[in-house]
C-alpha cells in the first residue's frame, strides 16, 4: 500500500512539465489533458446569477422585487463579463408572461414583476440567466418558485388559498409534470461509479414516493443465496448509506415502505475496475484510497481536484505490486465549495468520479439593530448594519435586505441564500430542497448529510470531460457587452440565405428612436448594435437589393430562452402559516428581520453605488 500527501497544482504541475521528456506516452497524455482543463478554464470563464426577493410568496395585485448578482464562478466575483440579464416570470404550466432585459453595471441590476400580469393563482417560477451561461448546458441558470395566493377579501384577512383555474380557461401544458409509474423508486450510487468484484466499496443511494416526495425507507442487501449482507435505512430527505465487498454475483434490495415490501437489483458490477473512497469528516485534511482489481491495468493514472472549473490538485498513481494507494490533503489548499475529485487514465477516460464540500465560514459577520420592537401598517422601519470580516475588522459594501411582517410570515419560508445557492445549489445537479440546511452547522449529522448530497446529486456545471478534450468548444451564444439586433435574411419560397442584402433597422420610441444599415453576410447573417433604452420600442426592419425595396423573409434570432424544468415536489408546497406569540418588546429579532446577509468573504461585492 502506498500512502503520500496530495500536493498543491501548482507545485506538481511544475515538476511535470519541467521532466515530460524523461516519463512515458502515458504520463505525458495525463499531463497534456491537465493543460487543456487549464486553457479552458482561463478561455471559457463561466457566470453564475442570484436573485434576491423581498418576499418568499406572494398575492396577486402584488409585485415581485428583486436584486440581481452576476458573479464569475471562478472567482466568486462580481463579474464584468456580460452586461445583459435576462429575467422571465413563467406561469406553472410553462408559458413565459414577461421577459426582462436588465442592464449589468458592476455585477448588479434590479428589477421586478407586476403579479397581476399572471391572471390567476398558482405556482410561478422567477429564472434568471446571461445568454453566455447557455453554452454550458439547458439547466445552467437560476431558479425560484413562488407560491402565488388569492386576493384577499378583505384587508388584513390573508389566507394561502389558490382557487382552481375555471376549465373554459385553462392552457395547454408545456412544462414537463413529474411523474412515475411506481410507487417507489430507489435510485443506487456507488462512490465513484462503479461497483467492482472484490474491492470494498460504498454506495449510496435515494428513495422517492410516487409524487416525487422523499420517502422514508427500511430493509436489506440479500445476495444470491437469500442471504442477509447488511441493513440499510435512509438517514436525511430519503438518502442514505451502506457498505459491502461484491463478489461476481447479484444482490437485491428489499425494503419495506408503507407497509409493503419492494425488491430493487443492484447495478450491474464489474469484473474488474477501480473504486474510490474518500473520507471528508476530518476537520483538516480529506483522505483519499484508491482501489484497483487484480484484473486491471497497471498503468499510471491521474488523479485531478477542481473546484469551480480550476484545477487546485494534480497527482499521478503508479502501482507497482500494490493495488491500493492512499492519498491526502489538506482542505486549506481549496476554496469553500463544491470540489471535484477525478480518477482518469490515458485515454482521457473518467475511471472514477466524487464531489466534497468544504466550508472554511469565511464568510462576513453583520450585526443588526432596529430603532423599535413593533412597528405599526407601513410604518417607516430604521435599521443599522455593522459589518466586519472573520477577523472582525471593519468593512463597507453592497448589499440588498428585504424586511417582512414577522406576525403573517410561512413558518417554513423560502431556505436558500446567496451564500448556500452560489456555493452549493449551483454547482450540483437537480433540485435541492432545503440547501441552507447543510450549512447551518458543522456537526456530525449536517456533514453526513452533506456528504450525502455529493454522492447522489452529481455534477452538472462543469464538464471534466469536455474541458480536458481537444475538440473545439462551439460557443453558440456570445458575451453582451449591450443590446443587439441580430438575424439572418432568408429568400421567401425556397428559404436559402441571402448575402449582400442590405438590411435597415428603425426603433422608434415616444421620445427617442435609432436607425442604421447593414449588408448580410455570406450566411445571410446581420446584426445591429443599440444605444441603451428604456421600455418598449417599436422595430422596424426593411431589405434592400440594387437600392430597391425588395421583400424577404427577415428571421431574428430571440428565441433561445432554455427548457422549461419540472417542478420538484417540495417546490409545490404552500408552507404553514405560524404566527408569533411574542407581540412585545421580546420578540426575536433575527425572526422579524429577513436579510440576505450571510455573504462569503470570498465575494468582492465592489460597485460605485453608494457604500453602506
Amino acid at each position: 500500500m502506498k500512502s503520500r500527501i496530495f500536493l498543491p497544482f501548482i507545485f506538481v504541475w511544475i515538476c511535470a512539465t519541467t521532466h515530460v521528456n524523461a516519463q512515458s506516452k502515458n504520463s505525458e497524455n495525463l499531463s497534456n489533458f491537465l493543460k487543456n482543463y487549464v486553457a479552458f478554464s482561463k478561455n471559457y470563464p463561466q457566470e453564475k446569477v442570484y436573485l434576491h426577493f423581498d418576499n418568499t410568496e406572494y398575492y396577486k395585485g402584488e409585485t415581485i422585487w428583486f436584486k440581481a448578482y452576476v458573479v464569475r464562478a471562478d472567482r466568486n466575483s462580481l463579474a464584468d463579463l456580460s452586461k445583459i440579464l435576462y429575467v422571465e416570470f413563467i406561469s406553472a404550466e410553462g408559458n413565459i408572461i414577461e421577459t426582462k432585459k436588465l442592464k449589468i453595471e458592476n455585477g448588479q441590476c434590479n428589477g421586478e414583476f407586476n403579479i397581476q400580469s399572471a391572471g390567476y393563482g398558482g405556482f410561478f417560477e422567477v429564472r434568471a440567466y446571461t445568454r453566455y451561461m447557455l453554452n454550458f448546458g439547458e439547466n445552467n441558470y437560476f431558479s425560484r418558485v413562488f407560491a402565488v395566493y388569492d386576493k384577499p377579501l378583505e384587508v388584513s384577512k390573508f389566507t394561502q388559498k389558490i382557487s382552481e383555474i375555471p376549465r373554459s380557461q385553462r392552457i395547454p401544458q408545456i412544462r414537463t409534470v413529474f411523474s412515475q409509474k411506481e410507487k417507489l423508486t430507489l435510485h443506487f450510487y456507488p462512490e465513484g461509479g462503479n461497483l467492482v468484484a472484490g474491492l470494498a466499496s460504498q454506495v449510496a443511494f435515494k428513495a422517492i414516493g410516487e409524487d416525487g416526495e422523499n420517502a422514508i425507507i427500511s430493509g436489506y442487501l440479500y445476495n444470491e443465496k437469500n442471504e442477509k449482507i447488511t441493513e440499510i435505512s435512509t438517514i436525511y430527505n430519503g438518502t442514505g448509506t451502506f457498505s459491502f465487498m461484491p463478489d461476481s454475483g447479484k444482490y437485491l434490495i428489499k425494503i419495506h415502505y408503507n407497509n409493503k415490501e419492494y425488491s430493487f437489483p443492484l447495478p450491474e458490477i464489474l469484473q474488474s475496475g477501480y473504486v474510490m473512497n474518500v473520507n471528508n469528516f476530518n476537520k483538516e485534511k480529506v483522505g483519499i484510497s484508491i482501489q484497483k482489481s487484480e484484473k486491471s491495468s497497471a498503468d499510471t493514472l491521474g488523479l485531478s481536484i477542481t473546484n469551480r472549473g480550476i484545477l487546485y490538485g494534480f497527482e499521478k498513481i503508479g502501482w507497482g505490486n500494490e493495488n491500493v494507494s492512499e492519498l491526502s490533503f489538506t482542505k486549506k489548499m481549496l476554496p469553500s465549495g463544491v470540489s471535484q475529485i477525478v480518477l482518469f487514465n490515458s485515454k482521457g477516460e473518467i475511471l472514477c468520479e466524487r464531489m466534497i464540500f468544504i466550508n472554511h465560514h469565511s464568510e462576513m459577520k453583520m450585526q443588526v439593530s432596529q430603532n423599535k420592537q413593533i412597528y405599526s401598517p407601513f410604518e417607516k422601519i430604521g435599521l443599522a448594519f455593522d459589518l466586519k470580516d472573520k477577523n472582525d475588522v471593519p468593512i463597507q459594501t453592497n448589499f440588498s435586505v428585504s424586511v417582512r411582517d414577522a406576525s403573517t410570515s410561512s413558518f417554513n419560508p423560502y431556505v436558500n441564500n446567496i451564500l448556500s445557492d452560489l456555493l452549493l445549489s449551483s454547482d450540483l445537479k437537480g433540485h435541492i430542497e432545503n440547501p441552507a440546511f447543510y450549512l447551518e452547522k458543522d456537526d456530525r449529522a449536517h456533514q453526513q448529510a452533506l456528504d450525502l448530497l455529493m454522492l447522489t446529486q452529481g455534477w452538472s456545471r462543469y464538464s471534466w470531460k469536455n474541458m480536458i478534450s481537444n475538440e473545439p468548444f462551439t460557443i453558440t451564444h456570445p458575451i453582451e457587452k449591450g443590446l443587439y439586433i441580430e438575424g439572418s435574411v432568408k429568400s421567401l419560397v425556397k428559404k436559402k440565405p441571402k448575402p449582400n442584402i442590405d438590411v435597415l433597422m428603425f426603433l422608434m420610441g415616444d421620445s427617442t428612436s435609432q436607425h442604421g444599415k447593414v449588408i448580410t453576410d455570406s450566411l445571410g447573417k446581420f446584426n445591429f448594435s443599440l444605444a441603451d433604452f428604456y421600455g418598449r420600442q417599436k422595430l422596424s426592419i426593411q431589405t434592400k437589393e440594387n437600392d430597391k425595396r425588395k421583400d424577404n423573409n427577415v428571421m431574428l434570432d430571440r428565441v433561445f430562452s432554455p427548457q422549461f424544468k419540472s417542478y420538484s415536489f417540495d417546490e409545490l408546497q404552500i408552507p404553514k402559516n405560524e404566527y408569533y406569540k411574542k407581540l412585545s418588546a421580546n420578540i426575536d429579532k433575527e425572526d422579524s428581520i429577513d436579510s440576505e446577509i450571510k455573504l462569503d468573504s470570498l465575494m468582492k461585492l465592489e460597485s460605485n453605488e453608494e457604500k453602506i
